[in-house]
């Protein structure tokens, strides 16, 4: 359990941290989507960190789409905290050097589609790129879908595909600044 985030929900309300018994990924996304009191809801994996930058990114896209059901912005980095030099020979880089990327990185390629041209892109997309963390979804869209719990690979490829066959306005842009490891 990251220390930083309980130190953080103690300063900051708007962090609430869920104490249940593990029922796997989708269960843990279900039980924060049921908590959620925001306008956006987006994820992260435990594992993972972000430029400081990411949301405010996210905000840009947000309001330049004029508020869009998804949006999703690509730039995950494959980093490595521990130098693991095969790791770093399949195109891993350490998190210093993702950090420094992200740190002179800007939007680009900002892209809108509605109708039925934002649901084939979304389909397309989610089908290629399902990560939940580069995306965030609009609450009120979010409706009744849910993670599929019991399915242990690609359960965010359902729940990103089961959106796009709904969406209504997508916004997509580039900035790298998502740090999986």
């Amino acid at each position: 359990f990251p220390y930083t985030t309980l130190f953080r929900s103690r300063l900051d309300p708007r962090i609430v941290v869920v104490h249940q018994s593990n029922k796997g990924v989708s269960a843990a996304r279900n039980a924060a989507i049921e908590r959620a009191r925001g306008e956006w809801i987006g994820f992260a994996d435990a594992d993972d960190s972000m430029d400081s930058r990411r949301l405010a990114h996210f905000d840009a896209l947000i309001r330049s789409a004029e508020a869009p059901d998804i949006a999703s912005l690509s730039g995950m980095l494959d980093v490595v905290a521990d130098g693991d030099s095969a790791q770093m020979q399949a195109g891993c880089m350490r998190l210093e050097q993702a950090r420094e990327i992200a740190a002179n990185a800007s939007l680009s390629g900002i892209a809108v589609r509605e109708g039925d041209s934002a649901r084939t892109f979304a389909l397309e997309h989610f089908a290629k790129d399902g990560w939940p963390f580069l995306n965030v979804v609009r609450h009120d869209f979010l409706g009744a879908t849910r993670f599929t719990e019991g399915v242990r690979i690609k359960e965010d490829i359902l729940f990103f595909m089961d959106l796009a066959l709904r969406v209504k306005k997508v916004a997509f842009a580039h900035c790298p600044g998502y740090f999986y490891t």
